[in-house]
């Protein structure tokens, strides 16, 4: 009997806050008005972020927005070399039969890509960081 309470308790304690958890609000969003609204409220936020986009008046892009644009096809570029030679890597491994030597020829791919993709995704964070600051220090109004 012992055990048999032993193991309702905390079943007991699971289901309750279960339930409680089920019965709370999910979502107590205030209603959006129209679409016009919600990109005027952004454009608002923008604007006080000063991160608004300058156009000349031809509509040409944004110099932010071309360095975005290829910052993001280098890094998709240098995804698409990591899942590949992981791939590689990965077939290496299977079609070696036992091997020691092509096992750890394939074990080293994987942790030289994956140390690879790290340091891309560091440098990532670091130039934007930086992008960023400089960004903000050249923006402020000189005195």
């Amino acid at each position: 009997m012992l055990k048999l309470k032993s193991k309702i308790l905390p079943l007991l304690i699971v289901f309750s806050l279960a339930a409680f958890i089920a019965s709370l609000p999910l979502a107590l969003a205030q209603e959006a008005g129209s679409i016009s609204d919600v990109i005027d409220n952004l454009d608002d936020v923008a604007g006080k972020a000063k991160i608004t986009q300058i156009t000349d008046a031809g509509g040409g892009q944004d110099v932010y927005e071309i360095y975005g644009k290829l910052i993001n096809l280098f890094l998709g570029f240098i995804g698409t070399i990591f899942l590949l030679i992981t791939i590689y890597a990965g077939f290496t491994w299977m079609m070696a039969k036992g091997n020691e030597a092509e096992v750890e020829r394939a074990a080293k791919l994987i942790e030289n890509s994956a140390i690879g993709i790290f340091i891309i995704i560091g440098s990532y964070f670091l130039i934007n960081y930086v992008v960023f600051k400089l960004i903000e220090i050249f923006s402020k109004p000189i005195a």
